[in-house]
């Protein structure tokens, strides 16, 4: 079926160097960094459960920032995400992608002991407090 997930983005400074840096990882990468009808240069690749991820530079006449800041209230609900959940089918104890290559810590992960299958976790983001949740689900759109 449809999943509901289009991707989970993050902001690069680099997204040629990012592409390279995550082939060099053994990541399936696309051939060449595209622009998209927004004016920002991106890659979309996928995490050890093929939950879309996509890299994105922002252009320097790019929607994004062309309106930044002219639509959102300052009165809005939160000005940052700190969380995301994302679909796996299983939790995997040292994730090849987010741990591996992208550099994540784990934060807190259930059960506790590292001598039991690991149900659910945190990752925390290298030098942020963002942080991703995996919880296993047999649904993608959970």
């Amino acid at each position: 079926g449809k999943t509901r997930l289009v991707a989970v983005s993050f902001e690069t400074e680099d997204v040629a160097q990012m592409r390279v840096y995550l082939g060099d990882k053994g990541v399936k990468v696309p051939a060449n960094v595209t622009e998209d009808a927004t004016g920002n240069k991106v890659i979309l690749v996928h995490d050890s459960h093929r939950v879309p991820v996509e890299f994105m530079q922002f252009g320097k006449n790019s929607l994004h920032l062309l309106s930044r800041g002219k639509y959102l209230s300052e009165r809005r609900i939160s000005k940052r995400f700190h969380h995301v959940g994302l679909y796996c089918k299983e939790v995997l104890d040292e994730d090849p992608f987010w741990v591996g290559i992208m550099g994540c810590k784990e934060l807190w992960r259930y059960p506790e002991s590292h001598h039991q299958k690991v149900e659910m976790n945190y990752l925390q983001l290298p030098d942020c407090v963002e942080n991703i949740e995996h919880y296993p689900s047999d649904d993608i759109n959970f």
